[in-house]
């Protein structure tokens, strides 16, 4: 699958997985989502090919 946009805010990644974005937070509490980066004053952003990576490696996948 090809990746064409790398950076999402925690409203994009919410609908990317189709969650609300109180899910996020909550799976971030829970230790099941990274966090997010911060880019320049108050922007936190999610590098999508390591929130997969992530995610691969909870599942028990190979990255």
């Amino acid at each position: 699958m090809e990746i064409t946009q790398i950076w999402y805010s925690k409203t994009q990644l919410a609908e990317y997985f189709g969650v609300h974005v109180k899910t996020l937070r909550e799976w971030r509490n829970e230790g099941k989502m990274i966090e997010p980066e911060q880019q320049g004053l108050m922007r936190n952003r999610y590098d999508i090919r390591k929130v997969e990576t992530f995610l691969k490696e909870q599942s028990g996948e190979a990255a």
